[in-house]
């Protein structure tokens, strides 16, 4: 499979663009669905090598959720944790990618 570089570039751009959303109770099960989101997208334009590299550092566990605001906090600073690491991964990914 080639490495679809203009794919992944895309999404590292609404990825990098939801990260900038704040990380509060508001946001939370915005940026968790956005996670989740973007996480099967960038896994299903992956190869079998890659996809295990990415599964490995980012398992599909879900992301905790709550009724009060220190967890509904915790759960949009989770996601946006997840949503930069992969950012980063996808960074790193296309720039060798296009060597």
């Amino acid at each position: 499979m080639t490495l679809e570089v203009g794919r992944l570039t895309r999404l590292k751009s609404a990825i990098d663009n939801t990260t900038t959303m704040k990380a509060d109770p508001m946001s939370a099960s915005a940026l968790a669905a956005a996670a989740s989101k973007f996480r099967a997208q960038v896994a299903d334009a992956l190869d079998d090598a890659l996809k295990s590299e990415f599964e490995l550092l980012f398992p599909d566990k879900g992301i905790s959720g709550g009724h009060d605001i220190f967890a509904q906090a915790r759960q949009a600073e989770e996601a946006r944790v997840i949503l930069l690491g992969i950012s980063g991964w996808l960074a790193g990914l296309v720039k060798t990618g296009e060597q």
